[in-house]
């Protein structure tokens, strides 16, 4: 990295040079960054000032509705203490019978790591199943247990029945 010789910015005039000078260069406010606040009328500016505000309101609006959804799965969950990203792992393995472990990262999203240790916590607690496949000796298969079958349904009708009482709307 560059170092600035003391009393200068990067790429800009001295220091004591006037502030209409230093406005009006070309100049990079940091080494290869370009000036693009010369460019930026007032119109732009407090479009952008909006959006930034915008999307802060959006991530906190978002952040209230991940909380209360975890709340939801808690209590519909209840004794049962699985995070949302177990419950997430379940209700996946409703529909097929069998599914490959790659196929259920694909589909959650989730990193490889942290979907391996789920799968195990739910393996240990006896809601899945993993073998390997018969073909594929790299390739792991998941299926729900009876009883991980079971917990999921009575979470599943509980949330249900939580939506019907207005839960959400409140």
């Amino acid at each position: 990295m560059k170092t600035v010789p003391k009393g200068r910015l990067a790429g800009s005039l001295p220091m004591n040079t006037g502030m209409k000078e230093r406005q009006n260069v070309g100049a990079k406010d940091t080494i290869g960054e370009p000036n693009r606040m010369g460019d930026m009328d007032a119109r732009n500016l407090a479009d952008a000032i909006e959006m930034i505000r915008a999307l802060s309101h959006l991530h906190r609006s978002l952040d209230d509705a991940k909380v209360a959804l975890e709340a939801m799965v808690r209590a519909a969950g209840r004794p049962i203490d699985l995070a949302l990203s177990h419950w997430a792992i379940l209700t996946h393995l409703l529909v097929p019978q069998v599914c490959r472990q790659i196929d259920l990262k694909a589909q959650t999203n989730l990193a490889s790591p942290h979907l391996s240790r789920l799968i195990e916590s739910l393996v240990v607690r006896g809601f899945i199943s993993r073998y390997q496949h018969p073909k594929d000796r790299r390739q792991y298969l998941l299926a729900l247990t009876p009883e991980g079958r079971g917990v999921c349904m009575r979470m599943l009708l509980s949330i249900t029945g939580t939506i019907d009482r207005g839960w959400l709307c409140q």
